[in-house]
């Protein structure tokens, strides 16, 4: 007998099938006859219509359809491959197999065939109800087979039946051992609402048995002895006047985790772990009153930029956890809010302690970070918010925010918002309304500050700046305007209208005998300006002027804010002969890697390293050896903030080519440089 026969012998041994338990008996029976026997294409019951054997009931089975025929000849098919079905010694029918191969005939288990026909007997004893069943049952027994939900069917809280899913789902070894189970064993002792699962089972059977199916969710208990959610349909099935629980069960983890994730996502930071600004709003707007501190990673940039994302990744991970250990506070909530911030939510309207909590923060907050042997500085501003210094109309967040950016602007550590922080808020909002008619109505005038050949002793070129009367509040510091328009589209307008200017204005020095290149300012938003290269090449059209008339010059963070799209803007602006410098080199710790990077024509060491040149060793060593290196590399260097004599004659022995500061003069109107130029001097203004 081989391992099926064996496997419903044992089952119908056990008591496991019962007469009249339809649906179990004949899922097995036919799974099993199906998936044992190679190449079957069909099954046929022959029953027995009268008392001569001439006349039969046939039902075949084919693939996925039945057929009902009554076919009136004595003789079923071939002999060999039929099965008899006997009543009380006498013939009741045949049970006929057809394969599709000849050949697979002969192996065919008649043991187990024979075993198969003697349970269809006691299927047909009940008469036309189970004959018209049988056929259909059969449908749903391929149904369950491939169900991907487990299928079980209980009879008085014990397992009788179940699918491969309902196996692979309990982690069984097999169907055998999940047969007589008592279904409590597969649910842990309580359910998460904290009801004993014994007791809401026996409630949910109770009415399915009574004709009202139950859906619902449910936790149940994998062999291994894992916990996992599922949803649950329960319906009673009366077959024979024995009542069974027909339970699917679909395992929820997967999409339980999913689900998880996607909150998650939604609701928190996946690299800190904290609460994302869109869940901090959200819990925020629950407070009636509270204070908001939000903090500017300013250093996080530089680390992305020079070390790459995994090292950026790595810093906030560090930063994060520094920030779990000191401030897992119950009145505290922290979170993330645009990209380089993190915020801190502080329950309650008390002012007192709030100061002190700032310092405890900027001091955890403040530590240098080692990555990848890269020592990071710390550099953070913190802005404010302090409920209260608020009105009912004011916001927390965009008061916090602004008090955040005006620390950041102003190089200050911290700012708390205040009313007079919140008027020049207004002034700032003011004047990026008056910025459009300044533009329009010719409010903006340029100063030239000239630049020395430290190797000719001649001025041989000016750097543009903008400057701005305002016809009410008088001249408007670039400092103060030019970030605001950096903010708006309004910078492209600013930016198209210097570089006109300053064509023009080289036109007409041409045409004196001056010629002077103009070196003018772009912003990290000129470079993403896709209509820039094709400007500056109109103008020079425009007033007959070569590309040597213009120099550009571009801050390091400026071009760092996006490398790929300023590197392609650099090098169409160079294909049109324009050189272009870097400016305020050595501001960051980055620089060095980045002067491979970017096709830069000329680099302008920064006004610190210059203001302290004579006292400083540190700086005469770092200004030496970078102009030697950058003339390897084939930079033309220029040293800007040059403000006394001494200065100017170290820059001048170290091979300096080029001088800027006020030393050589402050920044000029356009006729004070024709005659500082045509004089030949070097102005000291």
């Amino acid at each position: 007998m081989n391992s099926s026969l064996d496997r419903i012998v044992a089952l119908a041994g056990s008591g496991a099938i019962v007469e009249g338990n339809l649906d179990f008996f004949l899922d097995l029976t036919l799974e099993t006859v199906f998936s044992q026997l190679a190449g079957i294409t069909s099954i046929s019951v022959w029953i027995k219509k009268d008392k001569e054997q001439s006349r039969f009931e046939c039902v075949d089975y084919r693939g996925a359809k039945y057929q009902k025929n009554k076919i009136a000849y004595g003789e079923c098919g071939d002999e060999q491959f039929q099965s008899p079905i006997m009543q009380d010694g006498a013939l009741f029918g045949y049970v006929h197999y057809d394969f599709e191969d000849a050949s697979l005939k002969y192996a065919a288990d008649e043991s187990l065939l024979q075993f198969a026909s003697d349970q269809l007997l006691k299927v047909y004893r009940s008469d036309n109800y189970l004959k018209t069943e049988f056929f259909n049952i059969i449908n749903y027994a391929q149904l369950i087979k491939e169900s991907p939900d487990a299928i079980m069917i209980g009879a008085d809280g014990v397992l009788i039946e179940c699918n491969q899913a309902a196996i692979d789902m309990f982690d069984a070894p097999d169907k055998r051992s999940l047969f007589g189970m008592n279904v409590n064993r597969l649910s842990p002792e309580y359910q998460s609402n904290g009801l004993m699962s014994s007791e809401l089972a026996m409630k949910y059977a109770k009415s399915a048995l009574y004709g009202r199916s139950e859906v619902f969710s449910w936790e149940h208990r994998r062999l291994s002895g894992d916990v996992f959610s599922s949803q649950v349909s329960l319906t009673g099935v009366n077959i024979e006047k024995n009542k069974f629980i027909l339970a699917i069960v679909r395992d929820f983890s997967d999409e339980k985790r999913v689900h998880q994730r996607l909150f998650d996502r939604a609701t928190f930071c996946q690299i800190t772990g904290f609460h994302n600004q869109r869940a901090l709003v959200e819990e925020a707007a629950t407070l009636d009153r509270y204070h908001l501190i939000l903090v500017n990673i300013e250093s996080l940039s530089d680390v992305s930029h020079v070390l790459g994302m995994s090292a950026e990744k790595d810093y906030l991970c560090r930063l994060s956890n520094r920030i779990k250990e000191r401030f897992s506070r119950p009145n505290i909530l922290v979170g993330r809010g645009h990209e380089s911030e993190i915020c801190f939510i502080v329950s309650g309207d008390e002012m007192a302690g709030i100061s002190t909590l700032v310092n405890e923060i900027q001091r955890c907050m403040d530590k240098t970070v080692i990555l990848s042997g890269v020592e990071i500085p710390s550099e953070n501003y913190f802005g404010i918010a302090c409920a209260e210094s608020l009105s009912e109309e004011d916001s927390h967040w965009q008061s916090a925010r602004s008090a955040m950016n005006m620390a950041k602007e102003e190089r200050l550590k911290i700012v708390w918002f205040d009313e007079k922080l919140k008027q020049a808020g207004i002034v700032r909002s003011l004047l990026i309304t008056d910025l459009k008619d300044a533009i329009e109505h010719d409010q903006l005038y340029l100063l030239y500050q000239p630049k020395l050949s430290l190797i000719s002793n001649r001025v041989t070129s000016v750097e543009a700046l903008v400057r701005w009367r305002h016809p009410e509040k008088g001249i408007i510091p670039p400092d103060l305007f030019i970030p605001l328009a950096e903010k708006t589209a309004f910078i492209h307008d600013i930016t198209r209208w210097v570089i006109n200017y300053c064509c023009k204005q080289a036109a007409a020095w041409k045409l004196m005998g001056l010629d002077l290149t103009i070196a003018l300012n772009l912003s990290s938003r000129d470079l993403s300006d896709d209509r820039l290269v094709d400007y500056i090449q109109a103008c020079l059209a425009e007033h007959e002027l070569s590309a040597s008339s213009l120099q550009l010059e571009i801050t390091e963070s400026a071009a760092l804010q996006d490398e790929k799209q300023s590197i392609e803007t650099i090098l169409a602006i160079k294909k049109l002969g324009i050189e272009v410098a870097i400016d305020d080199y050595g501001t960051g710790y980055s620089s060095l890697s980045h002067l491979r990077t970017f096709p830069f024509d000329i680099l302008k060491i920064d006004r610190s390293f210059i203001t302290d040149l004579v006292d400083s060793k540190m700086n005469q060593a770092v200004v030496k050896s970078t102009i030697a290196m950058c003339h390897d590399m084939g930079f033309s260097i220029v040293a800007e903030g040059i403000e006394d004599a001494k200065a100017l004659n170290l820059l001048k022995q170290w091979g300096c080519d080029v001088g800027q500061g006020y030393f050589i003069s402050r920044p000029i109107s356009s006729e004070e440089i024709q005659v500082f130029s045509l004089a030949n001097t070097m102005g000291k203004g």
